[in-house]
């Protein structure tokens, strides 16, 4: 689609959100999807041990490579036993996965017509009560941050599965402040039906306890994501820096971006813009051509012109200096290398990420004029070299342990359906 029209578009599509995301709306929906999901589980009794493969309900994943971590962490949990459930816009790329990988894309599992999502709650119960978990990536969309109908049905379909007594999780997401009414109650009524509750982030934790929702404290699920090999432990004046195509629909700090960009470049850094997320609606990579056309000069700045797949964003990262971010996945892949990062805030999933390092100041506010609040990190991390980075290694092993909770149990109920066939 051209840069131009995405740009005309982008009006329209918020007003188009807001009305169907209105609470009265979201709130039939989901009533609607509760209903449907529980006849739909109803249908069939669910024999465990029937199955040893998991069940996943992705993330939307149309060209973001936070989803794709989040998949391929799951993946890696279950060692590739699965069968994933997308939208039929995922951009997954399924095939560095093993045959074991089995895909099912579902029009309407997110949003669609009354029948598509009807239809695709029945799809979806038929897999679940044939398999020996449910898995649903929640991240930064079961809140409603996004789509608050969408979400609410999401937990609906949880509760539904966990009524009927399989093994679900909503997998490490976040909980922003003010969650929308009919998102809070279906959550509340899926903790109450026995649904696993996993939330990323403190700050998150505070929020849903506060809102009288039972959950458990782990970490983002991309932390289980193993080390690449180890590099030879040079770390040139490298910079990896984000421009997000999310804060630029919403704000303009090209200019903030500029004069940081070009202090990096006088203090002899190497800039590598990274876009992390393609899509229509927040392209990464058209706001990075963007700052490349608005910059005094591009000496020394590399710009990827396509996402980076998970793992080689995670070797890039282990060799740059530091960060600068924003989308919170790339500052995940960063710390889960040691590497510091400055991250702008959006829907309020990064301050309690950098809590649990105890960097709370490199969480920043999306702002104009934020360019000098982003250089001052910038010179903190400089300042504190080699001890900044034992600090985040001091705390990445306890981070990492809390991501695997997220898939705790799930290696047991293999176990379990091995032992039921033998």
């Amino acid at each position: 689609m051209p840069e131009t029209l995405v740009k005309l578009m982008r009006p329209a599509r918020k007003m188009k959100q807001r009305l169907l995301d209105s609470p009265g709306r979201a709130s039939r929906l989901a009533n609607r999807d509760w209903d449907a999901a529980s006849k739909a589980f109803a249908a069939s009794p669910y024999t465990p041990g029937r199955s040893a493969k998991h069940l996943l309900l992705a993330a939307p994943g149309i060209n973001n490579i936070g989803d794709e971590a989040m998949l391929e962490a799951f993946l890696r949990a279950t060692n590739f036993n699965a069968t994933v459930v997308v939208g039929p816009d995922a951009t997954y790329d399924f095939h560095r996965y093993p045959p074991s990988v089995q895909v099912e894309r579902m029009p309407g599992i997110f949003i669609g017509t009354s029948k598509e999502r009807i239809t695709a709650l029945r799809r979806f119960a038929a897999l679940a009560l044939k398999s020996a978990s449910v898995s649903i990536v929640g991240a930064d969309i079961i809140d409603g941050g996004y789509h608050a109908r969408s979400a609410a049905g999401t937990w609906a379909l949880a509760a539904a599965s966990a009524q009927a007594g399989i093994d679900t999780r909503v997998l490490g997401f976040s909980w922003k402040p003010n969650v929308a009414a009919p998102v809070q109650f279906n959550a509340l009524r899926a903790a109450e039906a026995g649904v696993k509750l996993l939330v990323r982030d403190p700050d998150s934790f505070d929020r849903i306890t506060a809102d009288g929702i039972s959950a458990e404290l782990v970490a983002d699920t991309v932390f289980t994501l193993p080390r690449p090999e180890e590099s030879t432990g040079l770390r040139p004046r490298r910079v990896l820096f984000n421009v997000s195509g999310l804060i630029r629909s919403r704000l303009d700090l090209i200019p903030d971006y500029v004069r940081v960009i070009t202090s990096l470049q006088e203090s002899g850094y190497e800039i590598h813009i990274l876009p992390h997320v393609d899509n229509p609606t927040s392209s990464d990579i058209i706001a990075s051509k963007e700052l490349l056309e608005r910059l005094p000069s591009t000496d020394a700045v590399t710009a990827h012109a396509t996402l980076v797949a998970p793992m080689a964003v995670k070797q890039l990262a282990d060799t740059a200096s530091f960060v600068v971010t924003g989308r919170m996945h790339l500052a995940v892949l960063a710390l889960s290398m040691s590497t510091p990062a400055i991250v702008l805030a959006t829907q309020g999933k990064v301050s309690g990420l950098m809590q649990m390092f105890d960097m709370p100041e490199m969480c920043i506010e999306p702002k104009t004029g934020c360019a000098e609040e982003i250089l001052d990190r910038v010179r903190q991390i400089e300042a504190g070299g080699d001890a900044l980075r034992g600090r985040i290694e001091s705390r990445l092993s306890q981070v990492t342990s809390l991501a695997h909770r997220n898939f705790r149990g799930i290696g047991s109920a293999e176990r379990r359906a091995e032992d039921l066939r033998s």
